[in-house]
């Protein structure tokens, strides 16, 4: 993870249009749980959920959401769960929108901050919440033990992300289009956090138990309606030659097929300190 290219990658028009007018803001995709139809707002609302009881979140609990955007999960996780959240994360405009929307809220507060160099003191919270943000980790090992440093005896780190087959094993178009997503959004472990990744790393660390589940199901739905509105515009710019050059329409255009096909999962994991 890159501050610079992190911060270019939010700070284009259409990332910033994409996840205001599209998902209202978040920067997760949203949970279909059973099938149900939501818009795209109300599932990723419901992702929010679906984390939140993954991890255990309960009335008291101390949280550290890790990539906290604007503030959206850790109000939710406040008012919903009676949590006390501090949100960190690298982009300036994200963290001053949280702030201003959580205003006299004691409940949740924000700062600008790495999550690799955590401001906080060892055990000091319940639970880490990192919703789609992992996969920015150029270093998954070393933010894992981060994240552990932070965590109480007991605690618990909750993870939605992805992983993906061996980049050899894919058709050669898919395979690149996931190497350009990973470079163009600074997600470096978009294209190197393989299946069975956790499985190997997490008894090297020596956490008291983990739990990896695989969630694809619950979140095909909402990539299904992305992939059909991105259809248009992106052939649209494939007459120009210009598909590519925006990351998130080629991440709708392609990850339908490709989760349906196992060459991407959609993970949670959890893990207890």
């Amino acid at each position: 993870m890159s501050r610079e290219k992190t911060l270019k990658y939010y700070e284009r028009l259409s990332s910033r249009l994409g996840y205001q007018f599209v998902l209202g803001g978040h920067r997760h995709f949203g949970w279909y749980k059973g099938g149900q139809h939501k818009t795209m707002i109300k599932a990723a609302e419901a992702m929010i959920d679906h984390l939140a009881d993954f991890s255990g979140i309960v009335p008291g609990s101390n949280v550290l959401d890790a990539g906290c955007g604007q503030g959206r999960s850790a109000l939710q996780l406040a008012k919903k769960y009676g949590a006390t959240v501090s949100g960190v994360d690298l982009v300036p405009r994200s963290i001053a929108f949280a702030k201003h929307a959580t205003i006299g809220n004691k409940s949740v507060n924000f700062q600008i901050a790495d999550y690799n160099k955590l401001p906080f003191e060892d055990n000091s919270f319940d639970v880490v919440f990192a919703l789609e943000t992992f996969t920015h980790s150029s270093d998954p090992e070393r933010t894992i033990r981060e994240f552990l440093r932070v965590l109480k005896p007991g605690g618990r780190i909750a993870i939605f992300d992805y992983s993906i087959a061996p980049l050899a094993s894919m058709p050669h178009g898919l395979s690149d289009a996931i190497h350009l997503i990973a470079k163009e959004t600074d997600c470096p472990g978009f294209d190197t956090i393989t299946h069975g990744y956790y499985e190997d790393l997490l008894p090297k660390l020596k956490v008291s138990s983990f739990e990896v589940v695989n969630a694809t199901e619950g979140v095909i739905p909402g990539i299904k309606n992305m992939y059909r509105l991105s259809w248009l515009p992106y052939h649209l710019l494939k007459i120009f030659k210009h598909q590519n050059d925006h990351p998130n329409l080629l991440m709708a255009h392609i990850g339908w097929q490709a989760g349906v096909r196992d060459y991407i999962r959609y993970i949670n994991v959890k893990i207890v300190k």
